[in-house]
């Protein structure tokens, strides 16, 4: 899929932002604190905590994405990454906190078994961090939660890309 033309996604400000208030609770007051009381120890602390939160952001912020195709639709995700051609979709489910794609044909993939496998975990599909709003589905690998992009959906242009490639789904 590198030669061609994409759109991309990211999870909404909101779930980007998170991450730099964590930050801002966690490392910013040592960082700060000891620079504006020159203790050399805080400030090794604001910049140790920093440096162990920076991966997880950088992941969250730059790695996981909502790409669509000409072909299809990927999700980068982790534990899971999912694929599936636009022929395979079936409906765009589109109820705010429940987004997603509901496939004909169940994914194989190794990211399609983990998210089934996550179904009723805390750190599932069903936890408030990612909803995903059809277990049953996402349990049987033919589901792709979006929820973490819905506010593209509100908010931007994410329903006219999926327009571009399928009309009949957002008619």
């Amino acid at each position: 899929m590198s030669n061609i033309k994409r759109d991309v996604f990211h999870p909404s400000p909101f779930r980007q932002g998170v991450f730099v208030a964590i930050w801002l609770v966690l490392a910013a007051p040592f960082l700060f604190g000891g620079i504006a009381m020159r203790e050399e120890g805080m400030i090794v602390v604001g910049v140790f905590v920093s440096l162990l939160l920076a991966p997880v952001s950088w992941f969250v912020v730059f790695q996981v994405r909502l790409v669509f195709t000409d072909e299809g639709i990927v999700l980068r995700n982790y534990p899971w990454n999912l694929e599936t051609s636009w022929d395979n979709v079936s409906e765009f489910y589109r109820q705010r906190g429940k987004e997603g794609f509901i496939l004909l044909v169940p994914m194989e993939s190794k990211g399609a078994d983990n998210l089934a496998r996550s179904v009723g975990r805390e750190a599932g599909v069903n936890n408030a961090i990612y909803r995903g709003g059809h277990p049953e589905l996402a349990a049987d690998r033919r589901f792709i939660p979006i929820e973490p992009f819905g506010f593209w959906l509100r908010h931007g242009r994410l329903a006219d890309v999926v327009a571009k490639h399928r009309p009949d789904l957002v008619a």
